[in-house]
């Protein structure tokens, strides 16, 4: 298990309510989810990578979406499948490293949000993975975190 793995795991009892109730954490979900909304169409393949538990499950429902998820943390994976089981949301939620998802599919959207990129051993490696998952015209959307933002303090 990794760092970033334990790491999660130790956060993920109360990580919703840290995280997911307040001004700033609202705010920034809801910056990206405006920002890949165009491109959400009922039924577009989409690929939440670092899903923690489930925070964007409830905008992915309310457009009708085919979700696949991802995390590293199987603590979070766990609250993802409760959450994604409450909303009636139909997703498949993997146990994994990005480098090591496979679902053999290509996604329209891959969605990478709240600073999932900056936990990444290798971006690099992160970046060419993603790529491979990506259709030709798909969207990639990429929400990284500074050196120092509110939620390091």
């Amino acid at each position: 298990m990794t760092v970033v793995a334990k790491t999660f795991d130790s956060y993920a009892t109360g990580y919703a309510d840290k995280f997911n109730r307040n001004q700033i954490g609202i705010y920034q979900r809801e910056r990206v989810q405006v920002e890949i909304a165009p491109y959400l169409q009922p039924g577009t393949a989409v690929l939440d990578v670092g899903c923690g538990p489930g925070s964007d499950f409830g905008f992915y429902r309310s457009k009708n979406l085919m979700i696949d998820a991802m995390d590293i943390s199987e603590k979070m994976v766990e609250l993802a499948r409760q959450n994604a089981a409450q909303l009636g949301l139909s997703a498949t939620v993997s146990h994994c490293d990005l480098l090591d998802f496979w679902t053999g599919k290509t996604y329209d959207v891959i969605v990478l949000n709240f600073g999932v990129i900056n936990a990444m051993a290798d971006a690099g490696a992160a970046l060419e993975k993603l790529q491979h998952l990506l259709k030709p015209d798909g969207v990639l959307a990429i929400g990284a975190m500074p050196p120092f933002h509110l939620f390091s303090a």
